[in-house]
């Protein structure tokens, strides 16, 4: 964890004020990276079958209204650089 928070310091004194990167940009990025590399892990059950999904998706919970969750979906999430969760998490969560 001590690596990941000096890689953050370091990137985050290069980067406006609205694009800083959060450890949960890190987590986000990781996740995603890890569905495309075990795709066995990106999958339902269904019945007897499992059922491995093409693209990775990760969903992110923003807030809750009538015992519901909001979810903010990325698609292609591995194909998103870090900038990009921070911005559109960021935004996102102050607009609900």
């Amino acid at each position: 964890m001590d690596a990941l928070m000096a890689m953050r310091k370091q990137a985050n004194e290069y980067l406006p004020d609205n694009e800083k990167l959060s450890v949960n940009d890190f987590i986000l990025k990781a996740v995603a990276l890890t569905l495309r590399q075990f795709p066995n892990l990106n999958a339902t059950i269904k019945g007897n079958e499992v059922i491995q999904f093409g693209h990775v998706n990760v969903g992110v919970g923003l807030g809750h209204i009538f015992g519901g969750q909001f979810l903010e979906r990325t698609t292609k999430g591995p194909n998103y650089n870090y900038p990009y969760f921070a911005i559109n998490f960021k935004d996102n969560g102050k607009s609900r």
